[in-house]
């Protein structure tokens, strides 16, 4: 918000903007000072004492001390959103050290006001847990993951958002990630964690049941993963009747998504080293992801699961393109397709 001449100066000194720092602007403005040298590092400025941090904001052309910051900084998501306030108040011409005042506001405003979360740290959060991840490290990836989620609900809940969509639309131009991307990222991470350490079973279940009821409105596809996971996640830890409704209640509202009942079948698949395997129960789930398909690949992977299970009727099994895709047909060799 821009400073009106005759209101408080933000300096503190109590006089009015007019008769305190506006001549002190106008002098920055026509000397331009600007830093000595570019920093390139988040460490760099790390080290850095906050009486330092101040005064080099100062040189950048803005009067703040570390009231002014605070009040400012408390009305803003990220860094990035400070740092153009200031170039369209200060009128500053920084092109060349725009990411070091940028990097400064994030290091301050950690220091100066540690409980506002700005979405600049949930970034570097991920960015860390996306390097762990490169390395299939998943194991400390979804720790740094996991600290993200348990940040972000108040901070949507804030915004009334609902869709994941929709939090990707407003945080686009601070975040280097897509929201809806991470999500997912995420939930494989989880998936892939728990093969080291069963705890990350319950992370997951919990990380789905928390994205269904906060982002109830997101892309259908985000939410069929996301109950997949919960499914998942209900049959490891051995509620299987839990799991059982949660895929139920999802098909009865959305009848035409295959994927579902391949991920219900693999379940109880026994050539997938299911601890509860249920042969004819696969068969049938496989089955109808067949009937729904659209998509040949879709379909073909159904088929493929039926193909490994050993199952002579089944194996030869093929969807009928001439019967309108609603039923099934039965040929001798599977090479005739």
């Amino acid at each position: 918000m821009k400073i009106g001449r005759n209101e408080p100066c933000p300096c503190g000194s109590g006089k009015k903007y007019k008769k305190c720092c506006l001549n002190k602007q106008t002098e920055v403005q026509e000397v331009r000072i600007q830093p000595a040298s570019k920093m390139c590092t988040l460490e760099d400025v790390e080290q850095m004492e906050t009486e330092a941090l101040l005064e080099l904001i100062q040189k950048f052309g803005i009067p703040v001390d570390k009231t002014y910051f605070i009040s400012e900084i408390e009305n803003y998501s990220s860094a990035e959103e400070l740092t153009k306030l200031w170039i369209e108040n200060y009128h500053l011409d920084i092109s060349n050290n725009l990411s070091d005042l940028t990097l400064v506001i994030k290091v301050l405003a950690k220091r100066l006001v540690p409980e506002h979360l700005l979405l600049d740290y949930l970034d570097d959060w991920m960015n860390q847990g996306y390097d762990l991840a490169r390395v299939n490290d998943y194991t400390h990836a979804s720790l740094l993951w996991w600290k993200v989620w348990k940040y972000l609900p108040k901070w949507v809940r804030d915004r009334d958002i609902i869709s994941i969509g929709k939090l990707d639309e407003i945080t686009s131009s601070p975040m280097s990630n897509l929201f809806s991307n991470w999500v997912q990222d995420f939930d494989l991470g989880l998936a892939k964690a728990k093969l080291s350490d069963n705890q990350f079973i319950h992370t997951r279940r919990i990380f789905a049941e928390e994205f269904l009821e906060l982002f109830p409105d997101s892309d259908e596809t985000i939410i069929g993963k996301m109950t997949i996971a919960k499914g998942e996640s209900l049959f490891y830890l051995g509620k299987i009747n839990e799991a059982d409704d949660v895929f139920r209640e999802y098909v009865n509202k959305h009848p035409n998504n295959p994927w579902i009942y391949i991920h219900w079948g693999d379940l109880y698949n026994p050539e997938m080293s299911s601890k509860t395997a249920n042969k004819d129960k696969a068969i049938a789930f496989y089955k109808d992801a067949i009937r729904i398909a659209i998509n040949e690949s879709d379909r073909d992977i159904a088929l493929d699961r039926l193909y490994k299970l050993g199952n002579v009727d089944y194996r030869k099994l093929r969807y009928s393109e001439a019967a309108n895709h609603d039923k099934f047909m039965e040929i001798d060799d599977f090479s005739k397709v």
